[in-house]
């Protein structure tokens, strides 16, 4: 399975990278307020998963690792390396899931 091309927010800021994961049936719209609060001092990139609000939607099956190139490959694009991730779980929990590598 390919990555897809996904419709992506980058907010331009010049602070470190926070990418922030919409939840499974919905889209970047999730994260609104939040990305609108962290923009003045980071760099908020929120993207629609495949087969969701902009994004493409390519024949299923879709996989966790499929997901996960689809993102990698907005980011790699963007020219950002490294970021801290949040998805809805993280949220649920009240933080940050993961600051990494991003390629």
């Amino acid at each position: 399975m390919s990555a897809v091309a996904l419709w992506h927010r980058d907010s331009g800021g010049s602070g470190d990278a926070v990418v922030l994961a919409h939840a499974i049936g919905c889209d970047h719209r999730m994260w609104d307020d939040l990305a609108s609060s962290l923009a003045p001092r980071f760099r908020v990139v929120t993207f629609d998963a495949r087969g969701h609000g902009r994004s493409p939607v390519p024949p299923r099956p879709y996989t966790l690792e499929a997901m996960a190139e689809d993102a990698l490959g907005v980011l790699d694009r963007l020219g950002i390396g490294a970021i801290t991730f949040s998805d809805d779980a993280a949220a649920e929990r009240g933080g940050v899931a993961v600051k990494d590598e991003a390629s």
